[in-house]
């Protein structure tokens, strides 16, 4: 999915005795410059060659595709920067929304005791005029190198040819939709330096149920130490839709920080590690 995205965002807060609510509101207006997608439930192929020449036998082929029109690469050829940024002439519409909420709770001495928040995140959809959905199931198909190397210089446009695609199997709207996810946070003060913190991202997309981009769901627990000058903390996170453990750490040491999301344990799939310095200007 390529699209720019205009926004307009209120936030409001109520002070109730010492403690606070948040709320905020941004609603986006879509302009869709191009979207393609594909979703394979099942495919059983072979791959062979007579001679000089390769080929693929599919077996079985379960499947849904769909795009905006012809090829990325033509749109932003014939489109200038303007008409990108600003939607002019684009074929692709839409409208979303985010919504949140967060409460802080302070102790009488005005110290924080705890935050709790939730959101509900990029809620909407881009519909493209002209756009094309496919839902096809095909069996005993040969694609040779001809096919492959249309499919490689047409894109989508080669696969419809190739599949023999008929009316039937042609969806009346293409529609995309955005990632549509909730966000809660919730940050914990269990003494003057201890503190744990927890995150859930739920995603309320069903996988490969329509076309758009996904969230995968995930949560976060993450006890940490939290002084003026020093904080470290260990993340422990299910992530992928709850199916992978992954393990990280944080660090602060004056305005110097490190830190990993997932140190994988020797698995360099994942892994990640992240530094940053905090220099203060201007600051008495």
């Amino acid at each position: 999915d390529v699209f720019s995205e205009f926004s307009l965002s209120y936030g409001y807060s109520l002070e109730l005795g010492k403690n606070h609510l948040h709320m905020g509101f941004t609603a986006k207006k879509l302009n869709g410059i191009y979207s393609a997608n594909a979703f394979n439930k099942d495919m059983q192929y072979t791959i062979g060659s007579e001679g000089t020449a390769g080929f693929m036998d599919i077996e079985n082929l379960d499947m849904a595709f769909g795009y905006s029109h012809g090829s990325l690469n033509n749109v932003l050829e014939q489109t200038g920067l303007y008409d990108i940024v600003f939607g002019n002439e684009m074929m692709g519409s839409g409208y979303g929304v985010d919504l949140g909420v967060l409460y802080d709770k302070y102790l009488p001495n005005g110290e924080r005791l705890f935050s709790l928040g939730a959101a509900v995140l990029d809620v909407g959809s881009i519909r493209y005029d002209g756009g094309k959905q496919y839902a096809v199931s095909k069996n005993d198909l040969r694609l040779d190198e001809n096919d492959l190397d249309a499919l490689a210089a047409n894109g989508p446009e080669a696969l419809v040819e190739m599949l023999s695609i008929t009316s039937a199997e042609k969806a009346a709207v293409y529609q995309s939709t955005l990632p549509s996810f909730i966000h809660i946070n919730g940050d914990f003060r269990l003494s003057k330096v201890i503190y744990f913190q927890a995150n859930l991202i739920q995603s309320v997309r069903a996988f490969g149920i329509t076309p758009g981009y996904r969230t995968f769901s995930q949560f976060t627990l993450s006890p940490r130490v939290t002084t003026k000058w020093f904080e470290f903390g260990v993340p422990v996170s299910v992530i992928n839709d709850y199916e992978t453990t992954a393990v990280g750490f944080f660090m602060r040491m004056g305005t110097l920080m490190i830190g990993s999301d997932n140190l994988a344990f020797g698995k360099a799939n994942g892994a990640n590690i992240y530094a940053g310095l905090h220099v203060p200007i201007f600051k008495d």
